[in-house]
């Protein structure tokens, strides 16, 4: 590319070199030619991508069918109607709506986007045009091919423009309709918010007149035509759910059949004696799998129609009934489904007629008898909730009677559900603790880190499965109570309510934050240093005392990067970590010495390794086997079976012997002392074999048998031998003893007592 010219001299106006600087870049001869072929490849390209932009047309193609599903369901909404459609009507509708608006958004988006870059596009073709029309001005002068170039960029641009334009604008009117369209499900929605709050409002108030009759100045219809309403209800809903979601469908049909081929897989590698108590639960792999992939479908689809998350809830009754768990919860889950299935058929009754009036109060006597028996029949903490649940069911029964029949249907609706959803996560958690205690039994398991510790393994997911499906079932609950809002509102609050200790702005949710950031991180740097050390560092085949010393660094890093997040969370900055930092540089310098040079020891033992876990060394007079390198202390277990903690600066700073450090076999030497007059080449050859033939010596160094010298009473030799490690040394020395005993006693050979020669000194004088 060539510039155009810039003048050089000083003294020019500032209004004519700007405006040269915006005259466009005037190419030359040579320039043509290189850069010609370069443009038009380009523009080429261009158009093919916007021949072959799919996206495009299927986002135009997606405006038509989003339009009219927006007239649809305006239609179906009977949006006149809204300040007299029952709530859960109007969470209904909500929730298509929503799931409508969330679709319009997501084109939306994606029409922003090609818009940006087709106008991106179009501005760079426009800057070529200017700079090839201002070539084309000044080529009066240039050859003919030149020329003939100019033209023919001139003319692909020209097309390539057209083209561009004309998608930039198909993509413009495409966001104008689509706008049009937002703008209605906004308006819907906010109808329909005021609409909720209006029912809210109405929760207490008395809407139907005290008995058993409909509510007056409402048109009533037959049941036939209620039923026939609710079928066309249910029937849309499927229909829009089906033709949304069909992707994520998808999607979680795997899922299920990836559940289904695992519950199999397990059910055929277990090794549990029998399947009793929670393992029953691999006994129906498919209807576990059924069961969870119905119950998921609230969560995994936020937008469903309300009407499909009843229906699947619904079908899950059976495979729910499948899960054997213990006789008093299969009774109360059979209770609860029967008062789930009525309360459903209530659910397809106008809520303003008599007859759904008439079905809700049988519902809540049902509910209310069915629940005592519950509590009759549980024990411990169940006893008093399903007694609980039977007064709320009670409650209801009284307001329905009354005429406060949103009250009625709120509280009965929700007591049900809830129940029917308690049941099921009782069957997945007995479900689940089956699941893991056949997965603990199989081969596979038995080689992690997680088989080897069953136990805690077992302990540990039973607890988090606990707690999961009660937050859980908290969280459905306080939804079917149309809490949850408000729950979310109030929390927030609290968890943002500061306090003000001097400079310091303490808030309760900083306080928990940095809590569970502390908790979090003991809990991963334990998980992973135990599967570093246990079950990596094996396959790994690293040297002794290299894997603690690994799961160590790994678990003050983890606790290190923990704290450190933690203290993000809770609001605490880089300069309030530096001042603590200072202030414990202060202590340290008063009165921790000893703590950081223990610290410090630590990382030297850890990192220069003059010490490793499973030596063995003597140290302040005992001998003993290093079990376990701290970060301030170590533990020494000595050989009577008794742990000794030393700090770590002692075995820095103190003399020791490393019986292992390099090599762990030491040698073992047993004196033995024969009669004089003994044939001593033949003692030296029984003491030799006896040394080479005991299996606990080493056949490198070879044994040895040594003639030390004449003693008083006996003739000296001393036996050695090597043995691979320190701690069979009393083994070995008693094992050599007794062979050479044996040896020398088969052969003849004396071994003699100790000789002294006494004199008796008599006194001269007495006599």
């Amino acid at each position: 590319m060539v510039s155009a010219p810039v003048s050089a001299q000083g003294d020019e106006e500032p209004e004519v070199a700007e405006a040269a600087a915006d005259e466009p870049a005037v190419l030359s001869p040579s320039g043509v030619a290189a850069e010609a072929q370069t443009v038009i490849t380009g523009l080429y390209r261009l158009q093919a991508r916007i021949h072959h932009v799919s996206q495009i047309e299927h986002h135009v193609a997606e405006i038509g069918t989003l339009g009219r599903q927006v007239e649809r369901l305006e239609v179906d909404s009977d949006l006149d109607t809204l300040d007299v459609q029952p709530r859960r009507e109007l969470r209904n509708l909500r929730e298509h709506w929503l799931e409508l608006d969330a679709r319009l958004e997501e084109t939306g988006e994606a029409l922003e986007e090609s818009a940006a870059r087709l106008e991106e596009e179009a501005a760079g073709i426009h800057a070529q045009h200017a700079r090839w029309d201002a070539t084309k001005a000044a080529s009066e002068d240039y050859p003919d091919a030149a020329v003939a170039q100019i033209d023919q960029v001139l003319e692909t641009l020209v097309e390539v423009e057209g083209e561009v334009d004309a998608t930039l604008e198909r993509v413009l009117a495409a966001q104008t309709r689509l706008a049009a369209h937002a703008i209605a499900s906004g308006d819907v929605l906010t109808k329909l918010e005021h609409a909720l709050d209006e029912s809210a409002s109405r929760i207490f108030t008395q809407t139907h007149p005290a008995g058993f009759g409909g509510m007056v100045g409402r048109r009533h219809e037959s049941l036939p035509q209620q039923l026939e309403h609710a079928f066309i209800h249910h029937v849309h809903s499927i229909d829009r759910f089906a033709t949304t979601s069909g992707g994520r469908i998808y999607v979680h049909a795997i899922l299920m059949a990836l559940l289904v081929a695992f519950l199999y897989w397990l059910r055929r590698e277990h090794r549990l004696p029998s399947l009793e108590g929670p393992a029953g639960a691999i006994e129906h792999p498919i209807a576990l799998a059924i069961l969870v992939g119905l119950l998921v479908v609230r969560p995994l689809y936020p937008f469903a129609p309300r009407a499909v998350v009843e229906l699947s809830q619904l079908g899950a009754i059976v495979p729910l009934l499948l899960i054997r768990t213990t006789p008093k919860v299969r009774k109360t889950t059979a209770m609860v489904v029967v008062l789930y299935v009525l309360e459903w058929v209530r659910l397809l009754l106008d809520e303003h007629n008599i007859e759904h009036r008439l079905a809700l109060q049988a519902t809540a006597v049902s509910a209310t008898v069915g629940f005592a028996w519950c509590a009759w029949r549980a024990e411990g903490v169940g006893r008093p909730a399903w007694g609980v649940a039977s007064l709320i069911a009670l409650v209801g029964l009284g307001a329905c009677v009354a005429g406060y029949v949103p009250l009625a249907v709120l509280v009965v609706e929700g007591t049900i559900a809830s129940a029917f959803v308690f049941v099921a996560f009782v069957a997945l958690h007995w479900a689940f603790t089956g699941l893991v205690e056949g997965a603990l039994t199989t081969s596979f398991a038995g080689s992690t880190v997680l088989g080897r510790h069953a136990e805690t393994t077992r302990a540990a997911t039973r607890r988090a499965a606990s707690l999961i499906f009660f937050l859980g079932f908290l969280w459905v609950t306080l939804d079917y109570f149309r809490l949850r809002d408000a729950f979310i509102e109030h929390t927030t609050a609290a968890l943002g309510e500061s306090v003000q200790l001097g400079e310091v702005n303490i808030s309760l949710g900083e306080v928990l934050a940095f809590c569970l950031g502390i908790w979090a991180a003991v809990v991963v740097s334990r998980v992973l240093s135990t599967a570093l050390e246990e079950d990596v560092a094996p396959r790994l085949k690293l040297g002794p005392g290299v894997p603690a010393a690994a799961a160590l660094i790994v678990r003050y890093t983890v606790l290190a990067l923990g704290f450190l997040l933690a203290a993000a969370a809770a609001g605490i900055g880089m300069s309030q970590l530096a001042l603590f930092a200072g202030a414990l540089g202060v202590g340290v310098g008063f009165g921790l010495q000893n703590v950081v040079g223990n610290f410090v020891s630590g990382l030297l033992l850890i990192f220069g390794r003059p010490v490793k876990i499973g030596d063995t060394i003597d140290i302040v007079g005992f001998r003993g086997i290093v079990t376990k390198i701290g970060i301030r202390s170590s533990t020494i277990r000595s050989l009577t079976g008794a742990d000794v903690i030393i700090p770590n600066s002692k075995l820095i700073e103190s003399e020791l012997v490393n019986w292992t450090h390099d090599d762990a076999s030491i040698r073992v030497d047993v004196p033995v002392g024969v009669a004089y007059g003994s044939d001593l080449q033949q003692v030296h050859a029984i003491l030799l074999e006896t040394a080479k033939g005991l299996a606990i010596a080493m056949p490198s160094p070879a044994p040895a048998a040594l003639m030390t010298g004449f003693g008083d009473s006996s003739i000296d030799f001393q036996v050695q031998i090597w043995i691979a490690h320190p701690r069979d040394l009393p083994a070995a020395k008693s094992q050599l003893g007794l062979a050479i005993d044996a040896a020398l006693g088969a052969a003849g050979v004396e071994i003699p007592f100790p000789q002294r020669d006494l004199h008796i000194r008599s006194d001269a004088t007495k006599g």
